[in-house]
């Protein structure tokens, strides 16, 4: 077994990175955020958002025969119906629901704040719906701020 003693340096330099890493969230950030998941927290308890759907409850039972990019798209984030891994962290509204994406959400607001480009959402279309592959953080960002679409790679999945 490897054990790394933390001498009082590494330690400094452990807290120094940490609040590096906090101080480039932008008070912006925070205070949409905390708009945010409090409005969801508020819509959940007067049961007006139902949970994100699961990709794979939704397939059970049927097989995946055919998987194919549709490109690079515009699509509705009202169109955005559910999650391939992560339907637990977010409502169907992507207000973040577990504490533990504050710190990514928080990130993705300020590089958004700061104008810095972030890749496009990846998406799956199954049965006329759209569910997140990669991308969960960014289009709650972007509901937000506002924003009714958001550029996606599509890829088309079709099951029997």
């Amino acid at each position: 077994m490897n054990l790394t003693l933390m001498t009082p340096t590494s330690v400094d330099q452990l807290a120094y990175r940490q609040h590096s890493r906090e101080s480039r969230v932008s008070p912006a950030a925070r205070a949409v955020y905390s708009r945010f998941v409090q409005t969801g927290w508020i819509r959940r308890l007067l049961a007006k958002v139902p949970a994100l759907k699961d990709l794979h409850q939704v397939l059970e039972g049927r097989q995946v025969y055919s998987r194919f990019s549709d490109g690079l798209q515009l699509v509705p984030i009202s169109q955005i119906r559910g999650s391939e891994g992560r339907s637990d962290e977010f409502d169907a509204e992507f207000h973040p629901v577990k504490t533990h994406t504050q710190y990514r959400w928080l990130r993705v607001a300020t590089a958004r704040d700061e104008g810095i480009s972030l890749p496009p959402v990846e998406l799956i279309r199954y049965g006329g719906e759209y569910y997140v592959r990669d991308g969960h953080h960014r289009i709650s960002v972007a509901l937000a701020r506002g924003k009714k679409d958001i550029e996606d790679v599509v890829t088309v999945w079709e099951a029997n």
